[in-house]
């Protein structure tokens, strides 16, 4: 019985560990997209000369 309930709690973990590598990768998707957003942004602010920053 406790052999089992040892390998249940360690599939648990398993799972709990990808769910958490799965987030992080979502997460860095999103931070990327930001970025891409945020300096698309700019670009083009530059380009029309919008942005008061330039």
């Amino acid at each position: 019985i406790n052999g089992q309930k040892l390998k249940n709690y360690g599939q648990k973990l398993k799972n709990y560990g990808q769910e958490l590598e799965n987030r992080e990768k979502e997460f860095n998707v999103f931070k990327l997209e930001m970025q891409y957003q945020t300096s698309n942004t700019l670009l083009t602010d530059e380009v029309v000369g919008t942005n008061p920053m330039i």
